[in-house]
């Protein structure tokens, strides 16, 4: 319930800042575009969103039970084809990225830091965490800790073990998910890059030709607002809040078009101002361009590939001992095949020998 009401004021006060800007003439299917990952909770969102966004003006109402919703498109695609929203897409750069970065001194050093903690929700939980994946055990501390949130705010009772860590320090380690899910420029090209190129690309269109769309939504998750952050190198590393929202505007102040980020992460406070490096918090589109562009992927697919030289390279070493046993294997059986031949071949010159030595 207080979800709902959460992303349904999102979406008033979304109404209450543009009402006399983007949205001054209400809902109209040429000026908006709804995109949304494929989870309900995220489709849902998105509609109670537009439900305080877009309520039906008296023309607009088609009822007569004085319902104050009108119904509006929501796009989505499936997970496994959506590189932008869900990032659910299959990329081997990535996984490669994930490996070299659980062996990198960083996630060493942070697993020993974390030691006891690790230890500790291991041994009670049953799920086995390592220094071999250190990734994959902060992704677990998260799930942990999102599920202890949210008993916590149904006034369920927790389990007397998790006492002794939840919420510190368990939040603050869980927390850490978010920086590593974009943790280097690579990750942040192939996991946010997506998603701001589209926005750059909106941008772009209504600069150069008079674009009719004025307001684009995307309805993520709190990684999709995360990742987005850390592309644009302004995350402030805490984990993204229930109706979140990361918010581009972009205005033509003097002939020249201007962006501002804004990023809304409580439902009482005014949002925060982001500014990108090396610019100020109001933006001309063409530096933002020029500023975001090395983040932004040309090729998604084609950077998703990795070739059979890094794979090798970067096999771990069980699988380098695999490999040298094999070709242990495969030399010691050629040698064993040119001993025999040799052998062979002795006895039958000997042989040869004696038959002649009998006929002389």
């Amino acid at each position: 319930m207080l979800g709902k009401q959460q992303e349904y004021k999102l979406g008033v006060w979304l109404r209450q800042r543009y009402n006399d800007s983007v949205i001054s003439n209400g809902y109209n299917p040429k000026n908006v575009l709804v995109n949304s990952s494929d989870i309900d909770r995220c489709l849902m969102s998105a509609e109670l969103v537009l439900a305080g966004l877009f309520p039906p003006s008296k023309e607009e109402m088609w009822n007569n039970l004085n319902l104050k919703w009108q119904p509006i498109p929501v796009h989505t695609i499936p997970n496994e084809y959506d590189n932008t929203l869900y990032q659910g897409t299959p990329c081997e750069r990535y996984e490669e990225e994930i490996r070299l970065l659980n062996d990198s001194p960083e996630l060493q050093a942070l697993y020993m830091e974390h030691k006891d903690l690790f230890d500790y929700a291991s041994s009670h939980s049953g799920y086995t965490m390592s220094p071999d994946n250190v990734f994959d055990a902060v992704k677990f501390l998260l799930r942990l800790y999102d599920v202890l949130f949210i008993e916590s705010l149904k006034n369920l009772t927790i389990p007397f073990w998790t006492e002794k860590i939840y919420p510190e320090p368990l939040k603050s380690v869980a927390s850490l998910r978010f920086n590593l899910l974009s943790y280097t420029h690579e990750m942040q090209r192939i996991k946010g890059g997506p998603l701001l190129g589209s926005i750059v690309k909106d941008m772009q269109m209504k600069r150069d030709v008079n674009f009719k769309q004025t307001l684009h939504l995307y309805s993520g998750h709190d990684t999709t607002i995360s990742s987005l952050l850390c592309t644009l190198g302004v995350y402030n590393s805490i984990a993204p809040p229930y109706s979140s929202s990361v918010i581009f505007e972009l205005r033509l102040k003097e002939n020249n078009f201007i962006v501002t980020m804004l990023y809304r992460n409580s439902t009482t406070e005014s949002p925060y101002i982001l500014k990108l490096s090396d610019c100020d918090e109001i933006c001309t589109l063409d530096d933002f361009i020029r500023l975001t562009k090395e983040k932004i992927p040309e090729n998604w697919n084609k950077e998703c590939e990795v070739s059979i030289f890094e794979k090798l390279y970067h096999f771990n070493s069980m699988y380098l001992i695999v490999l040298a046993f094999l070709l242990g294997i495969i030399v010691a059986y050629f040698i064993r095949v040119h001993t025999l031949r040799k052998r062979r071949y002795v006895q039958y010159e000997t042989i040869v020998n004696d038959v002649l030595n009998y006929h002389n």
